[in-house]
């Protein structure tokens, strides 16, 4: 999100993401797993072969919310202004024509009320969706400018907005659905805000200053304004368990973590990750799901551990946000340029209640070789695709996804399963 930046400044980005792109991706070739990662044993589950199907959506997915009253997924298209509607529990399409206005992105759902709350980003205000008659029930609140990742806080009933265009937040009352705090300002150019249930803070990504902001969910005043992280963190995500939080950053291809017991970075780079977009974390078997928009695939991490399992999730073009689903463990991957949604079934210890089955072996259903196949086969065209997203920013406000030129076409690497 270079709005506000100069062009030089740009073009020297670029010169130096190139280098890093193509240094640490020959790197990862040469040996037998990609960068930072560990031998599949270490995994704290069993992630075999997991089944992946896909589901048809509108253009250009990007925020994803499960219904836990209804067993319902709902998917925002930025492309087509609407939100699709899915079972949970079959992945099959119910609805197509909720319309929300220009661009919607992230989405947030309260279980008190069973309303969606959806930032839609082109028009600077929510729109709250009725999940018990999936109609619009408020057409429009107000908020600040470019409003990109939004968040319900449990404990106080509110929904945060994170408004990129004018780096502040906007606090709505579930309640009400009326604004509360109209603005908490953050860093430059917020794109996710995630709220910790072990502490009661919620942490904003500020994408163009490279930190995370913490807000005290009880009194919405700032009380860290500044924590360094990577470049460009655009998404994060909350293990309240271990009370960490994992930022995705986008430029420097890492993730970071934050102790939320102190505020402060206890791991500042994990390695593995390739253009990381929305992060999430999976509380039924502590691993912490990121989509790799430079690789086409979802990259999985052992919340415990901070180590990257030895795999790669193939999906589709170029996986955006990430959704999760409570009821059976699901994992929902909406895919920006290919108009679909890649649903994962992961395999679950027992007495977790979730689905799935498998046997211990490759993990994700991919070997060590072809993971190896598959990094070898993404080395020349993921530099160019990262490079050209950074070109290609969307209203010059936050990162494009890929441009279609830059997709590569479907590999089947060898060894995969």
């Amino acid at each position: 999100m270079v709005g506000r930046s100069q062009a030089g400044t740009v073009v020297a980005v670029v010169a130096i993401v190139a280098t890093v792109l193509l240094v640490g991706t020959l790197g990862g070739a040469l040996s037998p797993a990609r960068q930072g990662t560990v031998p599949s044993s270490s995994a704290s589950v069993s992630l075999a072969k997991i089944p992946r199907t896909s589901v048809p959506v509108g253009s250009n997915p990007t925020g994803i919310a499960y219904d836990s009253r209804n067993g319902h997924v709902y998917v925002a298209s930025a492309g087509t202004n609407n939100l699709t509607v899915f079972e949970g529990a079959t992945n099959q399409v119910l609805l197509t024509t909720i319309p929300v206005v220009s661009e919607p992105e992230g989405i947030a759902f309260d279980p008190s009320n069973g309303y969606l709350y959806v930032a839609c980003f082109g028009t600077s205000n929510v729109t709250v969706v009725d999940g018990a008659t999936d109609t619009i029930a408020v057409h429009s609140i107000p908020v600040g400018t470019e409003p990109f990742g939004i968040e319900f806080d449990s404990a106080n009933g509110d929904v945060y907005v994170a408004n990129a265009g004018s780096d502040n937040l906007t606090v709505i009352s579930a309640a009400t659905n009326k604004v509360v705090v109209p603005s908490i300002p953050v860093g430059y150019n917020p794109t996710d805000v995630a709220y910790d249930s072990a502490n009661g803070d919620l942490y904003v990504a500020n994408f163009d200053a490279s930190t995370v902001t913490v807000v005290d969910g009880v009194t919405n005043q700032v009380v860290v304004p500044s924590i360094h992280v990577g470049a460009w963190p655009e998404f994060l995500a909350v293990d309240p368990a271990n009370n960490s939080v994992f930022v995705g950053n986008y430029v420097s291809n890492n993730v970071t973590v934050i102790n939320g017991g102190t505020n402060r970075v206890s791991v500042p780079s994990i390695l593995g990750v390739a253009g990381p977009r929305d992060v999430l974390f999976d509380p039924w078997n502590g691993l912490v799901y990121v989509a790799d928009t430079a690789d086409a695939n979802v990259t999985v991490i052992n919340a415990s551990t901070h180590k990257v399992l030895e795999a790669l999730v193939p999906v589709g073009n170029s996986p955006f946000w990430l959704g999760w689903d409570s009821s059976n463990g699901y994992v929902y991957v909406g895919n920006y340029l290919s108009s679909n949604v890649t649903v994962l079934a992961p395999t679950y210890p027992t007495g977790t209640g979730g689905s799935g089955g498998g046997s211990s072996g490759s993990v994700l259903g991919l070997s060590s070789g072809g993971a190896l196949g598959l990094l070898a086969g993404l080395i020349v065209w993921g530099a160019a695709a990262t490079i050209a997203a950074l070109l290609q920013l969307r209203k010059g406000r936050r990162p494009a996804p890929l441009l279609a030129a830059t997709v590569p076409p479907p590999l089947t690497p060898p060894g995969a399963l």
